[in-house]
């Protein structure tokens, strides 16, 4: 009998255990894949490639804050949860996006780039992320 992920082998409508080989399988054929991607990074590009991202993540936050701090002063637990919900699932976003590029820039790293100034900037900014998602999100 295959050995199995307990994660996975939980008795789900539709879903069967998934095996140590294929989940083993499907391990390498991401790593490949991440491999080759990241092959064909222009590293010098990384620092702004992505601002957009970064931008419109950072601009929903702003958003979902002030929606926050204009509620009235009674309201509903519930709604103040909606919105601490909404704020958890985009700075979650955000720090995926903060975790890409570093990355990325790891990568240029070991090919031998001078990343430095980038990564201080993206380990800066993922440690500020996390400890805002930390400190709203995690009960």
């Amino acid at each position: 009998m295959p050995r199995t992920f307990p994660l996975f082998a939980r008795k789900a409508p539709g879903f069967k255990p998934v095996s140590f080989k294929t989940a083993a399988f499907a391990g390498l054929l991401m790593l490949s894949a991440s491999a080759a991607a990241a092959s064909g990074i222009d590293c010098n590009k990384i620092g702004n490639a992505y601002d957009g991202l970064f931008a419109n993540a950072n601009d929903r936050v702003q958003a979902i804050l002030a929606e926050f701090k204009a509620l009235p002063g009674g309201a509903t637990e519930q709604k103040k949860d909606a919105i601490r919900k909404r704020f958890c699932a985009v700075a979650g976003e955000l720090v995926g996006f903060y975790k890409f590029v570093q990355a990325l820039g790891n990568d240029c790293v070991k090919q031998g780039d001078n990343m430095t100034e980038l990564m201080g900037v993206v380990n800066k900014q993922l440690e500020l992320a996390q400890q805002g998602v930390k400190t709203a999100c995690e009960q």
